[in-house]
């Protein structure tokens, strides 16, 4: 159990990093909240006062659950009554920080003037 729940953390991280950032980098379509009109709406565009970022966390928590979720039926029944191996521990972490820096260094970059 100990293995599966490890990994599928691990994968649900990623897929969160990954599927946040997804809709930016391919002007994907999310879901926006303009305060001065109060209105919701759905576009992969708006100008600089609607709100995206609703929209990148809900993209972002559907990654993870997938992500979770297909790696909750991968990993072995038997595999998940031991812990996860050291080198196992250390890929899926690995990946995981490496999905997680990219992630930051992509909305850093974009910011920068």
């Amino acid at each position: 159990m100990r293995a599966r729940a490890y990994y599928a953390s691990c994968a649900a991280l990623i897929g969160f990093a990954i599927t946040y950032t997804l809709p930016i980098y391919a002007h994907l379509p999310r879901t926006f909240y303009d305060p001065v009109a109060r209105r919701w709406f759905f576009a992969a565009n708006s100008t600089p006062i609607p709100m995206g970022y609703v929209g990148q966390i809900v993209w972002g928590i559907a990654g993870a659950l997938i992500a979770a979720g297909a790696t909750m039926m991968i990993v072995s029944r038997r595999s998940s009554t031991e812990g996860p191996s050291e080198r196992g521990a250390a890929l899926g972490a690995a990946w995981t920080l490496t999905a997680i820096a990219i992630v930051i260094g992509y909305f850093t970059w974009n910011n920068w003037p």
